[in-house]
């Protein structure tokens, strides 16, 4: 057996191990950058989706509001409209009158 076969055999794998683990470390670095980067991007989308529904639940609440206010107009239209249906009705269902009234 050749010790400084073995010898170089042994600080060869050292120094390709080593140099396998910088440039792992190297990557996990950039992926950790990567990573805040992700985070940020994340941070702002949900700030921005945040508002979003905000103003979505506002444009709701003020929509449903408004559609309140014309629901109870039309009803009230429709109301109107019924009592105006009933008096055409019965003028159209009186007898005609018999001439002019008696003048005094």
């Amino acid at each position: 057996m050749d010790v400084d076969k073995t010898m170089e055999f042994i600080l060869d794998r050292q120094a390709k191990t080593e140099a396998l683990l910088g440039s792992l470390a190297e990557r996990m670095d950039q992926a950790e950058i990567r990573m805040t980067k992700a985070e940020a991007r994340m941070d702002r989308f949900d700030r921005r989706v945040r508002v979003y529904v905000r103003q979505f639940l506002k444009f709701q609440r003020q929509t449903d509001e408004r559609f309140a206010q014309v629901s109870q107009k039309l009803d009230e239209v429709g109301d109107k409209l019924n009592g105006l249906i009933g008096v055409v009705d019965t003028l159209v269902r009186r007898p005609p009158e018999q001439g002019p009234a008696p003048s005094r």
